[in-house]
């Protein structure tokens, strides 16, 4: 796939970042205490309703980590602190494709109803239920739209961390921070420290080859957008 900005090594990567990420294991075991949140207050549909925001993203020691991407539907991933093996970020590796090296339609097609139930993808597949249980899980594209709603800003070395990302705040002044982790395509993570992506649990109803993120932009932009779902992005989990 053709990198839209430019490319960091996986070398480079791993040396040259300050922050510091736990290796994400598979979630075998439900880490029942569950995650630091901030209740956040958000409207949608026409009701205003609070909601419990992870304050890292899954894979992340903190807030400013930039924790393990994954492929929609992935519950492993990959951290950019792992050095045994490099990142896979293609259709080959990529879940309900059957290991072939484009998007297979068929394979998927005939898998589609059990995996995303109503166009959100199951409980099963969802690595922020599968690691935290309960009602944690990923957001949807409706809740990322909320989320764009509210305040939001673009911070440079956020709190002297040496991150940057976009912090959102709600009508009460309770903030949730994103950090601008990349993307990861092929073996490379892309546009780590300009750009940040969040898969959604929300399948496209029109390109199933694609699932919605969050993005954020170093221009204080944030949006959500539909995206390959081979291409590794982080989770934030979230509650009601």
């Amino acid at each position: 796939m053709k990198a839209l900005f430019n490319t960091i090594s996986l070398a480079v990567l791993t040396m040259g970042l300050i922050a510091s990420c736990e290796k994400h294991e598979i979630p075998l075991d439900i880490q029942v205490s569950g995650p630091e949140y901030v209740e956040i207050t958000m409207e949608i549909g026409g009701e205003t309703k609070i909601y419990k925001w992870a304050k890292c993203n899954i894979g992340a020691t903190s807030e400013t980590d930039y924790g393990t991407h994954f492929a929609w539907g992935d519950i492993t991933g990959w951290n950019y602190t792992d050095t045994t093996r490099q990142a896979s970020f293609d259709w080959e590796h990529c879940p309900f494709n059957g290991g072939h090296s484009d998007y297979e339609s068929t394979v998927f097609n005939g898998i589609k109803d059990s995996i995303c139930p109503g166009g959100t993808l199951a409980l099963m597949n969802d690595v922020a239920n599968r690691t935290f249980g309960g009602t944690w899980r990923m957001p949807t594209k409706e809740e990322f739209d909320a989320l764009c709603k509210l305040s939001h800003s673009w911070k440079n070395n956020y709190n002297n961390t040496g991150t940057n990302g976009c912090l959102f705040t709600d009508r009460n002044g309770n903030s949730v921070f994103f950090p601008a982790n990349g993307f990861g395509d092929g073996s490379n993570l892309i546009s780590v420290g300009e750009s940040g992506y969040c898969w959604s649990s929300s399948l496209s109803t029109v390109i199933p080859s694609t699932a919605a993120y969050l993005g954020i932009a170093d221009a204080g932009a944030s949006y959500t957008s539909f995206e390959y779902r081979c291409i590794g992005k982080a989770v934030r989990p979230i509650s009601e």
